[in-house]
């Protein structure tokens, strides 16, 4: 009788353990969703105050990576005493630059979407703590870190309850909270299942901290405390602004040359 009382006060004790680190995960998982909600909201805020200028700098930067590397081809051609072959030289250079391309496209698809995110409708102060209520609720339940050996269903459950958080859908996850609140979930109290719980898990919040430190500590959460200030604003758009205009003045100056070889070739 004893060593069943010793056995029981072991697993209680494994039990209460694992219910305090899921409480510590759970905590830092919500931390973790919510800094990519700020940072959403950080990104769409600053392309909307820089984005335009941004853009202009990197078109002009590869407008100018362009003529610099027409120039080098022109030149090799000349030197080797080849005609220079205009067509050609365009088509290796849009080969060349099809990466530069399509980060100025996505950087114009984020231009985009900065301005769209500000039009959306925004929740209320009680919807917003309804959401991670719901949330939090529902993570204990469903959350595989803390939840292990969860079926296909329930998988399914969590990511839906996963993505509509993250687009702050309160409609969606009263839904799913009232599908949940209809499904059995059975707890194993194995005490080996337990203890690999607890390993499992305190690397699990390890790996949350780091990436949570990592993330306040990186762009642009690292400038939360600067985007409303108008004097950094300022400085950046002047910042970017003297870039421009250096890429513009050395455009020109590629232009000239490669002008000045093409009318030395003809009359040649």
């Amino acid at each position: 009788m004893s060593d069943i009382v010793v056995s029981l006060t072991g697993i209680q004790k494994l039990k209460e353990e694992l219910n305090t680190l899921n409480e510590e995960y759970l905590k830092l998982y919500e931390k973790m969703e919510d800094l990519k909600k700020e940072k959403e909201y950080l990104e769409s805020l600053y392309m909307c105050k820089l984005g335009a200028l941004i853009f202009l700098r990197l078109e002009n930067e590869i407008k100018y990576r362009r003529l610099k590397k027409k120039l080098t081809l022109i030149i090799m051609s000349k030197n080797k005493g080849e005609e220079i072959n205009i067509e050609e030289i365009e088509r290796v250079l849009e080969e060349e630059l099809a990466e530069f391309y399509r980060d100025l496209e996505e950087l114009r698809n984020n231009l985009k979407n900065s301005r769209e995110f500000f039009e959306l409708p925004s929740l209320t102060d009680e919807e917003v703590k309804k959401v991670k209520e719901i949330f939090r609720g529902l993570a204990k339940i469903l959350h595989p870190d803390i939840n292990r050996g969860l079926d296909e269903e329930l998988m399914e459950l969590w990511l839906k309850v996963k993505e509509a958080y993250e687009n702050n859908d309160l409609i969606t996850l009263i839904i799913l909270e009232g599908i949940v609140k209809h499904n059995e979930i059975k707890e194993d109290i194995k005490v080996t299942s337990i203890e690999e719980n607890i390993v499992v898990l305190k690397k699990k919040i390890n790996e949350l901290k780091k990436f949570i430190d990592e993330e306040e500590n990186s762009f642009p959460l690292s400038i939360k405390e600067l985007i409303d200030d108008n004097e950094y604003i300022k400085e950046k758009k002047q910042d970017i602004t003297n870039d421009i205009h250096e890429y513009e003045i050395m455009i020109t100056q590629v232009e000239k040359s490669i002008c000045q070889i093409l009318k030395e070739q003809s009359y040649g």
